[in-house]
């Protein structure tokens, strides 16, 4: 094999009708033309060439066989970056990044047996501009902030996109009439649109992927037929979030005999009532289909759930901690107030505690917590934490003296029970007469010794261990003197033959 390892300086460089060729070399600069040109020539070897400013392509296939382009980058061209075409065969692109263009990389008709690994293609009109090929192979590869799409095809067979990161396009994937294909674990995250499937593209396996956060659908199909959707994980595309909406979903399949089976709709995750990891509801995906077993958990690792989330009594409410994960941005916690009732969102914090003030009752609440990444996009929840908030002091009931009631007593005992719903209680006071008197048990009994005659307010007062405090009080009155009686008439010693008496006397009691 040739081997041309001084730096190419001819503009551009044609290599036409070569074999058996390696060239290594760096900084073609545009004059007007193709910075590379490659023409009915085979097994050559392209090395660490970087084509910037090609007024039309940066590096240019045609007719050639048995092609490597390693390390290498094109920029800033007219047309294409990259451009495969006229019976093109056997090309392998690593390691290489293709920008700011109008396709990063463009296959015309008829092109064969191609492999594209671990390439960028990124800032261009389309990242990738694939049309009339077959046996294509899409690997590891980042394609990001391109203004169309990220990889546009059309007419083509037998392409397998697999491993790769495609970011912040128009449409992530832009297909017409693809056939007999595989779309398996690629991140498709912050495009408008995630896959859009016509022309008609039939008999291709859509599997393990991540559609999040498209500003519209994660997923539209028009004239599709005998489409596979597996395992795939739907986060947050279609403005959905963490609930259902009743009209809002995040694909829409309107092709023919497609079959949806075993996805992750994060807007779907409940219920699992029999916890088999399969929500026990459908998920609609277009007018005529369903994913009959949603996944209740998503596929895809994102970021792992928080480990050893507690959940306790405060006053006022509960709160909830857990311990940081590493590469978190955010966490959201979660609550559901009932057994069937689906989880809501309460807040996304960025520390690792939360305090829950917004109960209304003392009920038991079931909490979760889920991490977000750098880009914001949600691991799994974590298993649910039962806890109950503290709103309310200690119930205390004095059972004696009772409301209202007289007694003739010298020394009056007084007794009450004391018990709170969620914690324990703490302490107690009794209160006569607006004098404290401490020292006395929880509940019970205690006694007051001479206490004086006349009305008494007893109240007792309990709290809690988060220093709740409750009461009860009961008006009473001590008498000990009887009443005061006088006969006014007769008079006293009176002797009277009368046949009908007629007494009168008044009474008077001081209290």
């Amino acid at each position: 094999m040739d081997m041309l390892e001084h730096p190419i300086t001819e503009i551009p460089y044609p290599v036409i009708g070569c074999s058996n060729i390696s060239i290594d070399a760096s900084d073609l600069r545009s004059n007007g033309r193709s910075g590379l040109f490659i023409q009915n020539s085979e097994s050559v070897r392209v090395m660490n060439v970087s084509v910037d400013g090609s007024g039309t392509d940066g590096i240019d296939l045609q007719s050639s066989h048995d092609v490597l382009i390693d390390s290498c980058s094109s920029s800033s061209a007219v047309n294409s970056a990259m451009l495969m075409r006229g019976s093109t065969r056997t090309v392998t692109i690593v390691n290489s990044s293709f920008s700011d263009s109008i396709f990063g990389i463009a296959t015309s008709e008829d092109i064969e047996d191609v492999l594209i690994r671990s390439c960028d293609s990124y800032e261009n009109t389309h990242g990738m501009y694939l049309t009339g090929s077959r046996d294509l192979t899409i690997s590891g590869c980042g394609i990001e902030d391109n203004r169309d799409s990220g990889i546009h095809g059309s007419n083509i067979r037998e392409l397998i996109l697999e491993g790769s990161s495609i970011r912040n396009c128009s449409s992530g994937l832009d297909f017409k009439n693809v056939t007999s294909s595989m779309i398996t674990d690629n991140e498709l995250t912050g495009n408008y649109l995630g896959i859009f499937l016509s022309g008609p593209s039939a008999n291709n396996l859509i599997s393990a992927n991540l559609i999040a956060s498209s500003s519209f659908l994660a997923v539209r199909v028009l004239d599709g037929k005998d489409m596979h959707f597996s395992n795939n994980s739907f986060i947050y595309n279609t403005g959905t979030g963490d609930r259902l909406d009743p009209i809002v979903r995040q694909v829409d399949d309107g092709g023919t005999n497609e079959s949806w089976k075993m996805n992750h709709f994060r807007d779907h995750r409940w219920p699992d009532n029999d916890t088999n990891g399969i929500v026990d509801t459908p998920y609609s995906t277009g007018p005529d289909s369903i994913d009959s077993s949603p996944l209740a958990r998503s596929p895809w690792s994102i970021i792992r759930e928080p480990d050893h989330v507690s959940a306790g009594p405060i006053k006022g409410g509960v709160r909830i901690s857990w311990e940081p994960v590493a590469d978190a941005a955010e966490y959201r916690v979660f609550r559901s107030d009932g057994p069937f009732d689906p989880p809501r969102e309460l807040a996304t914090v960025r520390n690792t505690t939360f305090e829950d003030l917004s109960l209304k009752n003392e009920d038991v609440h079931h909490y979760t917590i889920c991490s977000l990444n750098g880009d914001l996009l949600p691991g799994d929840v974590t298993t649910a934490v039962p806890a109950r908030g503290d709103l309310f002091g200690p119930i205390v009931n004095i059972t004696h003296p009772v409301e209202n009631s007289y007694m003739d007593v010298y020394d009056l005992t007084a007794s009450w029970n004391s018990s709170d719903r969620v914690t324990s209680v703490s302490g107690s006071l009794l209160v006569i007469d607006g004098q404290n008197v401490s020292g006395i048990p929880i509940e019970g009994e205690y006694t007051l010794r001479g206490i004086t005659e006349g009305p008494h307010e007893l109240t007792i007062i309990s709290w809690d261990e988060n220093g709740n405090r409750g009461e009860d009080d009961v008006n009473f009155i001590v008498d000990r003197t009887p009443p005061m009686v006088r006969i006014i008439s007769p008079e006293n010693g009176t002797i009277t033959n009368a046949e009908r008496i007629v007494f009168r006397w008044e009474s008077d009691d001081r209290i």
